[in-house]
């Protein structure tokens, strides 16, 4: 049996069920949870530069393992979004794969695009999509405000994709 649990910049996060085999990790049926009011605390602990969105709680069971992973009975609430669903990968001789199924009540992408120096409200003028954070641009190509967000506009390097096949549905309501 599993059984972990962490109490740590600003959050709780569990981990318990059971893992069949422990050499090759098969047989998973774990439940994770992560709770906490911000998750902007976790970039102590992560060395990131994730925005304030807000409390967050996630929810989950993994199950298969080795070659084969399942998430199921996926719960997140981040902000104002909420997204449920199941997620899958798979190793196999020709290539790895990932696969999602989400659903979404709320998918608030006005906040997880927004600066990480801008806090939540309509009231924030320039917060959406502005990388400056609603500071005026100087002309000299550097930005003074935090750009950190959730989805920013680093470019991601995308040869290793080119090796994975995958699919992400995602119907959201709002």
């Amino acid at each position: 049996p599993v059984s972990v649990k962490v109490d740590m910049a600003g959050g709780t996060f569990t981990v318990y069920g059971e893992i069949g085999d422990r050499n090759d990790m098969s047989g998973l049926d774990l439940t994770v949870t992560a709770r906490g009011a911000s998750l902007d605390d976790l970039n102590a602990v992560a060395g990131g530069s994730v925005p304030d969105l807000g409390e967050y709680d996630l929810s989950l069971n993994v199950g298969g393992g080795g070659d084969a992973i399942d998430i199921e009975n996926l719960k997140a609430r981040l902000g104002g979004s909420d997204i449920s669903g199941r997620a899958a990968t798979r190793k196999n001789d020709r290539r790895p794969s990932f696969t999602a199924d989400l659903k979404a009540e709320v998918l608030d992408l006005d906040a997880l695009m927004r600066p990480s120096n801008q806090s939540g409200g309509d009231d924030d003028a320039g917060n959406r999509g502005d990388k400056t954070g609603g500071k005026a641009d100087d002309g000299a190509g550097v930005d003074d405000g935090a750009i950190a967000r959730l989805f920013n506009d680093v470019p991601i390097a995308a040869g290793p994709l080119r090796d994975v096949d995958g699919a992400i549905k995602i119907l959201a309501r709002e």
